[in-house]
């Protein structure tokens, strides 16, 4: 029991003893994981380290590639200027042969097209004048069909209402015979009714009779006949006389019955001989207006009226003059197509002289700018497409060269990082496990002491391990050696409590958990300084190396300042700043060659023309509005006071004339230049209002000069103009927001 007493306070020591020494082995193992992942961290650091260093020196190399394809990039567009002339060039050629053959095939074509439309036009007289008939024809055939349908419509509703009456007259006549049956048959049902009464009276007046009294109707009193019995009663006798009296009525019914169809058959009777001379009135009314109508038309009609063969003998005469307008049409048709292919081929004759002579000038000019870009170039052998696969090849390189220069700049970081955070971990552990061994020294250093003492039971610490075991075993010893260990530590407690507190007196007492948050953001803050310790040495590496590279470049721009120059002065050339004395930017000057095209077009096809040679077009050298850009207003100079003004000056007609001129122009400029658009339809709408007669007739020949290779519609209100026009599409208002489109040709 006293050595139990005894290792009962070493227990505690020996059982943290042991805990420690396994944490021991757990943080040694640890140390030797985290030092082996630090030597791989490491390994891989170097490793990136030689990798970078390897690509950084290749860094000039392969910014002599990109200098080197940017250089290409002028001389690509050069190369493709040449190839792109020698095309035109080539294309040129068969175009020029094609123009001289064009202008041969159009003299012979419009030889032969004005043969065939003389012919057509000896062949279309004999058709003239057949408009007129037809008309004719149509006119006599309404006015026919119009005075007799009225007519025939009535002799025809008369008829019909005489078929009705005749119809009605047969009924009734054959109700009436019925209904004079019945009366025949009433009349004789009535006598025999009477007989049958007269009997029966005659019967009752014999059984009253008595022999040797005077009759009461004949007074006598001799009764031969007295023997002769009828029975009979007074009910059959009453039976008989309301039979007599039904009777008499029926007939009565039936002889009013009969007079009354009587005289409704006469009064149909008046009226049906009324229709019939009403019937033969209108019909000789009819062949009267008829004959008379005879007369008057042009073509032979039957002798009998009869509608439907009247409509068929004007029909077929109409369709007879239709098959010779169709023909005659067809005839017109074929002018206005050999026309429209004659003035085609003119047209087409002044297009190819035209496109021949532009073609020539094209070809010379084409060959003097292949001859200056080819000056421009040292080595004109290689190809666009050679260059521009040596230019992508140069490109690709120092892409793929810069992409793995970011890997190899971003892994070396990476790496470096690891190696770092794992340097902390393992201090961090070997921390740990210097407190585990203070901690193991400390607690063996005590049990010694124990196991020393002159007071210890046994020294050997394998018995102490036994008799702990027993104590853990034995739960009675154990609860009083935890009383007795309670009350000593109760006594020292007390003790310790008693200095303390005479230790702390007038002290303020430290609050643990603000302490312990405070240490926790202090070790949190030297995590953030190591690891930004860390990334500043590394940021520090690459903007050496970043600032070394920049003053390279800078060292290298002294050899493009005269390029950068010359690029700068075609700039402000192209922008129409320095350098340019017309301050005008490219596209304004491009399109100003154009206009100048368009308007000199203008001036000597139409503008001339429309204002009796007053007027031409001129480009104004200064903005109408003050605006910084320019070139493209348009003056007119005005002849009769020998002065240059604005266009904004014009009248209302002398400005239509001007925009008719400029549209009718640029027509014909764009489809007459390379590549030009085909316009095949042109539409002018209002504006010749504005115009006086003369200029009116001048406008309308421009159009109809255009009109020659294109169609052109114009929108007017004019008279003048409408009676001048051959085909038309005439807007008739019918009201009610609709309307009505004919299509004249004159």
């Amino acid at each position: 029991m006293a050595e139990l007493s005894w290792a009962q306070p070493l227990r505690e020591t020996v059982r943290d003893l042991d805990r420690t020494t396994t944490e021991q082995h757990e943080t040694t193992k640890e140390e030797q994981t985290v030092t082996e992942e630090l030597s791989s961290a490491e390994n891989t650091w170097n490793q990136a380290k030689k990798d970078y260093e390897h690509l950084s020196k290749q860094i000039k190399k392969f910014d002599d590639k990109n200098e080197q394809a940017q250089k290409l990039s002028v001389i690509i567009t050069k190369v493709r200027d040449i190839e792109n002339i020698r095309q035109e060039l080539k294309q040129l050629e068969p175009q020029l042969a094609t123009a001289k053959t064009k202008v041969l095939d159009q003299n012979a074509t419009m030889t032969e097209v004005k043969t065939n439309i003389s012919t057509k036009q000896q062949l279309l007289k004999e058709f003239s004048g057949l408009d007129k008939q037809k008309d004719q024809l149509n006119s006599e055939k309404e006015n026919l069909i119009d005075t007799l349908t009225p007519l025939e419509n009535q002799c025809n509703l008369i008829v019909s209402e005489n078929q009705k009456l005749q119809e009605r007259l047969k009924k009734l006549t054959t109700e009436a015979e019925n209904k004079a049956q019945k009366l025949e048959d009433a009349k004789k049902d009535y006598q025999a009714k009477i007989k049958t009464r007269q009997a029966l009276m005659i019967a009752q007046l014999r059984q009253e009779l008595t022999s040797g009294e005077a009759c009461p109707v004949c007074g006598s009193t001799d009764h031969p006949y007295a023997d002769e019995h009828i029975t009979t009663d007074e009910t059959n006798l009453r039976q008989a006389m309301d039979e007599v009296d039904d009777s008499q009525k029926q007939y009565a019914a039936a002889d009013n019955a009969v007079k009354e169809i009587n005289q409704t058959l006469d009064e149909l009777s008046k009226e049906f001989s009324q229709k019939q001379q009403e019937s033969v009135s209108a019909l000789r009314n009819l062949s009267s207006k008829y004959n008379e109508l005879l007369t008057q038309v042009t073509v032979d009609l039957p002798a009998e009226f009869d509608l439907a063969k009247i409509k068929v003998v004007f029909q077929i005469k109409i369709d007879e003059i239709n098959q010779k307008l169709q023909r005659a049409q067809k005839l017109t048709d074929e002018i206005t197509v050999l026309e429209q292919q004659q003035q085609t081929a003119q047209s087409e004759l002044t297009t190819a002289t035209s496109k021949l002579e532009r073609l020539t000038v094209q070809q010379q000019t084409r060959k003097n700018d292949l001859k200056v870009k080819l000056q421009t170039l040292d080595d004109s052998d290689l190809s666009s497409e050679e260059l521009i696969q040596q230019q992508t090849k140069l490109k690709q390189a120092y892409t793929k060269f810069q992409t793995n220069l970011k890997n190899a700049q971003d892994s070396l970081n990476t790496n470096e990082k690891a190696y770092s955070n794992a340097q902390i971990h393992l201090n961090d552990i070997k921390d740990r496990l210097n407190k585990q061994n203070k901690t193991i020294q400390e607690l063996s250093d005590k049990l010694n002491q124990a196991l020393n003492d002159s007071s210890a039971k046994t020294n050997d610490l394998k018995v102490l391990d036994q008799l702990i075991n027993e104590l853990d075993q034995n739960r009675l010893s154990e609860l009083q050696n935890i009383i007795i260990s309670y009350n000593k530590e109760k006594e020292l407690l007390t003790d310790n409590i008693t200095k303390l507190q005479k230790s702390v007196e007038g002290l303020t007492k430290p609050n643990t958990e603000d302490l312990k948050k405070a240490l926790d953001e202090v070790q949190v803050q030297r995590n953030t300084a190591i690891t930004a310790s860390a990334n500043a040495k590394t940021d520090f590496t690459n903007t050496q190396k970043s600032f070394d590279k920049v003053q390279s470049i800078m060292k290298k721009q002294g050899e493009f300042a005269k390029e950068l120059a010359a690029i700068t002065s075609l700039y402000n050339v192209v922008n129409g700043k320095d350098g340019n004395d017309s301050k005008l930017k490219l596209e304004t000057y491009v399109v100003q060659n154009y206009l100048q095209n368009i308007l000199s077009y203008a001036n000597d096809t139409f503008l001339n023309r429309l204002s009796h040679n007053r007027y031409s077009f001129v480009i104004s050298e200064k903005a109408a509005d003050k605006q910084r850009d320019h070139g493209l207003d348009i003056n007119v100079y005005d002849r009769e006071t020998n002065a240059i003004r604005s266009s904004d000056t014009l009248s209302g007609g002398e400005t239509f004339i001007a925009a008719l001129s400029i549209a009718l122009s640029l027509s014909e400029v764009v489809q007459s230049s390379a590549n030009g658009v085909q316009i095949d339809a042109l539409f002018v709408d209002e504006g010749f209002g504005s115009l006086d007669d003369e200029t009116l007739d001048e406008a309308m020949n421009a159009l109809e000069d255009i009109g020659k290779n294109r169609m052109v519609g114009v929108i007017s209100h004019i008279e003048s103009m409408k009676q001048s026009i051959g085909q038309q599409l005439l807007v008739k208002k019918l009201g009610d927001g609709k309307s009505k489109i004919e299509l004249i040709n004159k």
